[in-house]
């Protein structure tokens, strides 16, 4: 099985959110492994888990200038992450999700896709 890592950077339960949790209920577990990290514990974490993802607590909702360890903090957190658990291929579909999974991708040599959801109309 591929390690697929899913990186979530918000807590509650909108659009893209609900996209996660029906992602991980839809991947060929005889193909994929999907590892999701979320910000919080709570409905969302609940329903990603119940969905069969592993699921890993890491805080990035904050990209603040005046607190970049805390930046730092998630980045390196997320290498961890990929590293325990081999993934392969890093997710995300948020542009803050994607401002941390960019440099964790570079510093672990992991592809990073970027589901972009954009209206029609944009």
């Amino acid at each position: 099985m591929i390690p697929v890592l899913l990186i979530e950077h918000l807590a509650g339960i909108g659009g893209g959110q609900t996209y996660l949790i029906d992602l991980v209920s839809k991947l060929d577990r005889s193909r994929f492994c999907p590892v999701v990290t979320l910000v919080a514990q709570g409905e969302l974490y609940d329903r990603v888990a119940a969905a069969g993802a592993i699921t890993e607590i890491v805080d990035i909702r904050s990209l603040r200038r005046r607190h970049p360890g805390a930046s730092l903090g998630g980045i390196l957190r997320l290498v961890r992450i990929i590293r325990r658990h081999g993934v392969r291929v890093i997710h995300v579909n948020s542009q803050k999700a994607l401002m941390f999974a960019l440099p964790a991708g570079l510093l672990t040599r992991t592809p990073v896709v970027w589901h972009c959801h954009v209206d029609r109309d944009f």
